[in-house]
Order: C-alpha cells, then structure tokens, then sequence
C-alpha cells in the first residue's frame, strides 16, 4: 500500500498504473477543493490520507493502518473510477480513510464483494 498526503505527492509517485494515477489525482483534488472551498486547508494527519491498495498488501497490512482488513472494513459507500474501487472508511466525526484499490486479478475476492456491496 502506498499512502499519499497531498497531490504533489501522487504527481511525482512512480510506477503507478494511468488509471489509478487518475483516480488518485481525482480523489485528491476533490479533497483539496472541498476543504478550500469551506475556507480551509485539508490536513492528511487530522482528516486521514488517500491511501492506494496494491498487490501483496496483506491483511495485517490494513488491519495495521485502519484496523481491519479490506474484506472486514465498514465503507460508508464506494465507486468505481477510473478501473478502481474508490470507497470512504470513517474512524470517526472527523478522521477517515479514502481508499483507491485498483479491480485487479490480484484482488483478494472477499475484498472485492465487500466493496461492490459498499457501492449499494
């Protein structure tokens, strides 16, 4: 897993598939312009980070940065964008996960039904 805190820091990430690049930079603007657009500035350490799932992510892996694994986690909903799954894991009223986790062969099949069910 790759955890990203700011556009800058997915603009000069490599190997990154287009699509998930493009998930990613549409994630973290969107996070960037809403926080701006109240007038403030999102902070990645007080409201969470975008986080991008990749092969060989294992589920201590998750359970260590969000504790649970992909196939446990209680979404507030998802979609798929770009060849991804884009889904929002809140911690509570002000911290949360947003989670890019690409529609890939290596994706584990539990994670992959929890996710389409989290698209509702």
């Amino acid at each position: 897993m790759r955890v990203f805190r700011s556009l800058e820091e997915v603009r000069a990430a490599e190997n990154l598939e287009p699509g998930w690049r493009r998930a990613l930079e549409r994630v973290m603007g969107d996070l960037t312009s809403a926080y701006a657009g109240a007038g403030l500035t999102y902070n990645p350490d007080t409201e969470g980070p975008v986080v991008l799932a990749e092969m060989g992510d294992t589920d201590d892996d998750w359970r260590g940065l969000m504790g649970s694994a992909l196939s446990d986690a209680p979404y507030e909903g998802a979609t798929l964008e770009f060849g991804c799954f884009v889904a929002v894991l809140l911690m509570n009223n002000e911290y949360g996960y947003t989670l890019v986790v690409p529609d890939a062969p290596w994706l584990d099949p539990k994670a992959l039904s929890r996710l389409i069910d989290a698209m509702g």
